[in-house]
Order: C-alpha cells, then sequence, then structure tokens
C-alpha cells in the first residue's frame, strides 16, 4: 500500500510511529514537492532543518514529484472550486496533493478531509482510520 502523508499529519505522532513500526514492502510512505515545500519551510524556519530530513530517512519517505499530468488534473479539480468565496487557486496546492494520490494510485493521509471531498472516497483516509487498522 502506498500512503501519501499530507502536511498536518507530520505532528501526529502516535502516526508517525505507528507508520515507521509498519514500514516494510507492505506499505510505501510518500509526500509530494507540494508537501515537501510545507514542510520544509516549517522546519527550515524553525532552524530545525536537519530535523526534517532525519524524519524523512528515519521513515524511508520518498518524494513524488509534480508531472505535468498531475498538474492537468489538478487544474481540473480546482475548477470545482471556482465559485467558492476563497477561489480557485486558494486550493491549487491541496488539488495537486491530491491528483499526486489519484494518479499515482496512493491514499492520502489526512486530518483534512473536507478540502479533498471531491477525491474518491477510496483514495484519502485520516490517521485514526490508520491507526483502528
Amino acid at each position: 500500500m502506498k500512503l501519501l502523508l499530507d502536511t498536518c499529519v507530520f505532528n501526529e505522532k502516535q502516526l508517525l510511529s505507528h507508520l515507521k513500526n509498519q514500514t516494510s514492502t507492505k506499505i510505501q510512505l510518500f509526500i509530494n514537492s507540494i508537501i515537501y515545500l510545507e514542510l520544509g519551510y516549517i522546519y527550515y524556519v524553525r532552524q530545525k532543518w536537519n530535523l526534517f530530513l532525519e524524519v524523512l530517512k528515519e521513515l524511508k519517505i520518498k518524494n513524488e514529484n509534480i508531472t505535468k499530468s498531475i498538474a492537468e488534473r489538478a487544474i481540473k479539480a480546482a475548477m470545482s472550486f471556482k465559485d467558492t468565496k476563497e477561489g480557485a487557486s486558494f486550493y491549487f496546492r491541496d488539488c495537486l496533493i491530491g491528483a499526486t494520490a489519484v494518479l499515482r494510485n496512493m491514499i492520502l493521509v489526512t486530518r483534512n478531509v473536507k478540502d479533498f471531498a471531491w477525491l474518491p472516497k477510496n483514495k484519502y483516509t485520516t490517521p485514526d482510520q490508520i491507526l483502528n487498522r
């Protein structure tokens, strides 16, 4: 199973510990370039860049780059938000994350379920659902 970890789940120590123990040939952990950017910025500003790199290495998290096909899928997904108060551009990052999950056959692990309600239900889950499996 390939899991795409959303930025928000990196605060979930119990989840990360659980995933560390589960990481094997059965479970592979990923972030994409957007999540790398968001997390990297947070760790860098807090002067914890080396900790960020250690977490990625310790959990064997791979980075999935944004491709043209992922970007195109994200653009189409963002159009569903064009009439919201925030507008489509507000959701571009989440759409890139969701499109990565869909096109790379991953399951997104997030607390921000409402931001990904446009995804098929089998493409996202919560940390609690992972811990209770």
